[in-house]
């Protein structure tokens, strides 16, 4: 005798399989096929009792994760402005996906994605030893973090920049999966940073002949205190020069040692491995230092402190002792 069809529910399509949420009996199981049937009636209840059991482990959704816990008007939050960057707020409107937020430090308003912000006090989970975070590191203020250890009553972590602090767990915040890929790579650029300035160190000064001095209205370069400017000589003076800065015209003051000719330098040229002060793109920016990758003829290949390497000329740059 033929078995009998099982009966789709009102409203399937044919040839759209149960949905994986209901109960079905164990003979209408999709496994239970018409061979396993025959199987059934050769074995009896055993059989179809593992056909049962293997229908329920089919049957069964896996687990869901928490939901994160709602935002409600005037609670603080910590909001990730731009990436692996953060400020305290606290929320005035809260609108279907998006909030409208008081960043505490400035008093100005943001409109911001719930995704963005994290609730302070909500509860969450203490971040493991090892995860990226962000934590509190004054009054309004908050970082990007790694966790090097969780305790109950306190949790230490490492800054971008490798300082070592401790916070109380409630003001280390597990950070979303798009924050920790964004801390990571805040995270790796710092590293680079500090790795090419601890070699820059290394490279020492500027390759300028020693018995070189700048004539009257020669175009110079000027150390200052945020870094090397081009300028013109204004009037030379018993210890050092007067100098006009190019970027805004100002006059000042400056040491011999704190002046150097424009290159291109005679017998002194760039070197694979070495530092150099590349000339900038504009007047007003300052002569940046880069590692030499590569040197041609007459182009040098360099990278910066972020690793963006470009091509420059040979006379835009300055070599520096190594």
């Amino acid at each position: 005798m033929p078995l009998p069809s099982p009966r789709r529910p009102e409203g399937k399509p044919k040839g759209i399989p149960f949905a994986t949420s209901e109960r079905v009996p164990f003979a209408f199981c999709p496994l239970a096929t018409h061979k396993m049937l025959k199987a059934l009636a050769l074995f009896g209840l055993l059989g179809g009792a593992a056909i049962q059991a293997s229908c329920s482990r089919s049957d069964r959704e896996p687990p869901q994760p928490a939901a994160p816990a709602p935002v409600t008007r005037g609670q603080h939050v910590v909001v990730e402005a731009r990436a692996a960057e953060f400020f305290e707020g606290r929320v005035l409107e809260v609108q279907a996906d998006r909030l409208k937020v008081e960043q505490l430090d400035s008093g100005e308003s943001h409109r911001v994605a719930i995704a963005d912000a994290y609730v302070i006090g909500a509860g969450s989970a203490m971040p493991a030893a090892g995860q990226f975070a962000v934590c509190k590191r004054g009054a309004q203020k908050w970082q990007a973090c790694r966790v090097e250890d969780a305790q109950r009553d306190s949790v230490r972590a490492t800054s971008p920049t490798g300082e070592t602090f401790s916070v109380a767990p409630s003001e280390a915040l597990p950070a979303s999966p798009v924050t920790v890929l964004n801390i990571r790579r805040h995270f790796e650029r710092h590293a680079l940073r500090r790795t090419f300035d601890t070699s820059l160190a290394k490279a020492g000064g500027p390759r300028v002949d020693p018995g070189w001095r700048a004539g009257p209205r020669e175009r110079v370069i000027v150390r200052a205190k945020d870094g090397w400017f081009s300028a013109q000589i204004v009037e030379i003076e018993d210890d050092g020069y007067r100098v006009r800065f190019a970027a805004d015209g100002r006059d000042g003051e400056a040491g011999r040692s704190s002046v150097i000719p424009e290159p291109p330098y005679k017998g002194v040229g760039p070197r694979r491995g070495g530092f150099v002060l590349v000339r900038p793109r504009t007047t007003a920016g300052a002569w940046m230092p880069h590692r030499v990758l590569g040197v041609d003829d007459d182009r040098v290949e360099v990278e910066d402190a972020s690793a963006e390497t470009r091509s420059v000329q040979r006379r835009d740059v300055v070599p520096l002792s190594n």
